[in-house]
Formats: structure tokens, sequence, C-alpha cells
């Protein structure tokens, strides 16, 4: 059985089901990541929500196939969106992204947005 992206050690490859609901679920076009990913006063994601972001660049890293990605939000947030990739990027996995594309002006208020990726290439 597939490994779930829990957070949980998830560096074993074996599944870990019963610690936890998957943070991240890699499907055929997109990586989604199942909670939804908050931001504090700063812009920065907030400490709850780091735990789904660094499990999102752990399976980046287990899967270097998925070549070109791009971090997209639910809700219109070039700013959000920016905010994730340049965290991933942070974690070791530049290169891979592609930008954000438009977004709307309203974007400052979204505290929380749900974000995947999709994947644009893979080999």
């Amino acid at each position: 059985e597939p490994e779930t992206f829990n957070g949980i050690d998830d560096d074993d490859g074996c599944p870990d089901l019963e610690k936890g609901p998957p943070l991240v679920v890699l499907g055929e076009a997109t990586l989604e990541v199942k909670p939804v990913v908050r931001f504090d006063r700063a812009g920065d994601p907030d400490k709850a929500s780091q735990l789904a972001l660094t499990t999102l660049a752990r399976v980046l890293m287990l899967h270097p196939e998925l070549r070109k990605v791009r971090v997209q939000t639910r809700e219109p947030s070039k700013k959000r969106a920016t905010a994730i990739r340049l965290q991933l990027e942070a974690a070791g996995l530049s290169g891979r992204f592609a930008p954000e594309g438009d977004a709307e002006a309203s974007e400052e208020r979204t505290r929380g947005v749900h974000v995947e990726l999709a994947i644009l290439e893979r080999d």
C-alpha cells in the first residue's frame, strides 16, 4: 500500500492511516493539501499549517518525476500562493515551480486558503 502523507513517520514508506488523516494527497493531475492553510498577520503560513507544508515538501522530494508544478489556491490569492511557493523553494525545491498567475485585488483579506499543486510536467 502507498504511504499516507500525514506528517507522521513518513520516511518509512509504509502506510500509517491509524495515526491520522492524510495531509497531502497525490492524484494524477494534482497534489492536494487537505487542511486549509492559514496565514499570520505577516502573511506567512501560521504554525498550525507548517506540518502540512512540510509534508507537502517531503512528498515533492519523494517524487522527483513531478518536474514542474504550479501552486494554486481555490480562493484568488496570488500573494498566498507565492508565500507557499517560497517556503517550498526554501526547503530545497527550487526550479520546479511555474508562476502563480494573476489574482484578484482582494487577496490581502484571505486568511486561509485551500491549496493544491497542479502537475504540469511529469517524467
